[in-house]
């Protein structure tokens, strides 16, 4: 679980859709090696085996949400930074993501400058 100095730092995404992860991955994997999870069984295990810089977490997942997730996250790790993304955008499920202190929440469809900004900036600030 240790981080080699000089490595890229470790981004995991979290998401149902293949297409999104793996678009996600072709636009971050310069900056980042990166982990991909289609539900939250197998995000969990990504958690607890690697030393993760950023998470992107979608809300719907087919086994659960991702707040509960993030909220093993906070437990475990408090200040990984992790950007909720869902095409369910209400108020709640904001005010859910953000009361477990989620970096971020981003509504689908996602608006790319915003994400790239706050990716980048966790790429060019690895143990932010």
């Amino acid at each position: 679980m240790i981080q080699k100095k000089n490595a890229l730092p470790v981004l995991l995404i979290v998401d149902d859709d293949t297409d999104l992860c793996y678009l996600l991955k072709s636009r971050y994997q310069k900056a980042f090696n990166v982990l991909i999870a289609n539900d939250l069984l197998h995000a969990y295990q990504l958690v607890k085996a690697n030393e993760l810089n950023l998470v992107l977490l979608d809300y719907n997942l087919p086994d659960g949400t991702g707040t509960s997730l993030l909220a093993v996250i906070r437990k475990t790790n408090p200040g990984l930074p992790v950007i909720m993304m869902s095409g369910n955008d209400t108020v709640d499920v904001q005010r859910e993501a953000l009361q477990l202190n989620a970096y971020d929440f981003l509504p689908k469809p996602l608006n790319w400058s915003v994400l790239d900004s706050e990716v980048d900036h966790f790429a060019s600030n690895p143990e932010w």
